[in-house]
């Protein structure tokens, strides 16, 4: 049974024929960082909310400032996930649509 080897991270990144896709190793990468944006952005987005943006400074409470980080992280995060996939999607589809070079995998 023969399986595939996959080459090194900086074969691949310096491949110029790109015959190889850097991407599909760096989309956990970009899932994660995906996440801290959104939880920064919620954060921010709470922040906010908590402090309020009315001339006299008048906020809201921080149960509903922690419901608001919490909609804001889940929607993010729904969203987030939504575009990974799309792409993780879009690199399986080439995968077994165009033949490998190296004959079938068993």
């Amino acid at each position: 049974m023969r399986t595939r080897q996959h080459p090194s991270f900086f074969r691949t990144l310096f491949d110029l024929s790109f015959t190889r896709f850097l991407t599909p190793r760096l989309i956990p990468l970009a899932y994660v960082l995906g996440l801290i944006v959104v939880l920064a952005y919620a954060l921010a987005i709470a922040t906010a909310v908590g402090t309020g943006t009315s001339s006299g400074g008048q906020g809201v409470s921080w149960f509903t400032s922690l419901i608001v980080f919490i909609v804001v992280v889940v929607i993010g995060a729904i969203f987030v996930r939504i575009q990974i996939e799309v792409v993780a999607v879009a690199f399986r589809i080439y995968e077994r649509v165009v033949p490998s070079a190296e004959g079938p995998v068993d």
